[in-house]
């Protein structure tokens, strides 16, 4: 896809677009308008046959990209914030299972720091941890080691103190 990015965007000359950004097979752009967008996506669907392109619109100010919700309800900036699909179903590997406690801990810990690098305010932040713990509960996670992994992550991305808190886990 790298490749034919680069010879299509060469290619383009209708109106250029305002940002562009690729991750594997997904794009992320901003034009000035829908009808360049529309201009856009038009020319890049009718470049090689086989490959098929789809295209998510802003609704209501709002518009999912892979696991981020970007919200331009705000005058000031956008927010972002942790975005799940409606077929996400909350379940987990179960803290009682049969499995390491090094996976459990990193089932927790990935999403603590996936959360904390995608939101960009700190209500945000603070409004997924609940939602990410309401589902870790659900499977079973003691809040005591929700509690200190999510403290052990603060300290370090915030503060920068590699000082921890003692507990077995």
């Amino acid at each position: 896809m790298g490749h034919h990015k680069k010879i299509w965007l060469e290619q383009y000359r209708d109106s250029q677009g305002l940002f562009y950004c690729r991750y594997v097979d997904d794009t992320f752009c901003l034009f000035n308008s829908e009808w360049d967008a529309d201009l856009f996506f038009n020319f890049i669907s009718n470049q090689y046959p086989n490959i098929h392109f789809t295209m998510e619109r802003e609704s209501n100010q709002v518009l999912p990209f892979l696991d981020v919700l970007l919200n331009n309800k705000s005058p000031q900036f956008p927010v972002t914030t942790v975005y799940c699909k409606k077929t996400f179903t909350g379940l987990l590997t179960n803290f009682l299972s049969f499995t390491p406690l090094c996976y459990k801990m990193g089932l927790v810990k990935m999403p603590i720091d996936r959360t904390f690098k995608i939101n960009n305010t700190w209500l945000g932040f603070h409004n997924d941890i609940q939602n990410l713990f309401t589902i870790l509960r659900k499977n079973l996670y003691p809040d005591h080691v929700l509690d200190v992994l999510l403290l052990r992550y603060v300290t370090r991305a915030v503060v920068g103190n590699d000082t921890q808190p003692s507990i077995g886990v």
